[in-house]
């Protein structure tokens, strides 16, 4: 999420499996959002951990320190680079799951 706050990446699960796929995150935000402060959240129960209930409350609760044009550019950033990355090429040719068998003669 990218608000007045900064950047916000909100991560469920056990702490363990996520260390390298958020820090993954935040080294591809920084290079592109140089400047923002990066925050982020894990949600559960335990020590550290923020409830789902409370979420939102927290990411209002940070303090405001990107301005209104600097967080459009940075959306549009983020944006351009997402859109890089998960818009893979479609394979050309027959559809596999819709391929039929030949009839037998």
């Amino acid at each position: 999420m990218i608000g007045r706050g900064g950047v916000v990446i909100v991560g469920e699960g056990a702490r363990g499996r996520l260390t390298r796929l958020v820090n993954d995150e935040k080294m591809k935000v920084q290079r592109v959002a140089s400047g923002v402060p990066i925050n982020v959240l894990y949600i559960g129960h335990g020590e550290g951990d923020v409830p789902i209930s409370k979420l939102s409350a927290t990411i209002k609760s940070f303090p405001k320190k990107v301005d209104r044009t600097t967080m459009a550019a940075v959306v549009k950033r983020v944006d351009s680079v997402s859109q890089s990355v998960t818009s893979l090429p479609i394979p050309k040719g027959i559809d596999p799951m819709r391929a039929r068998a030949p009839r037998p003669r």
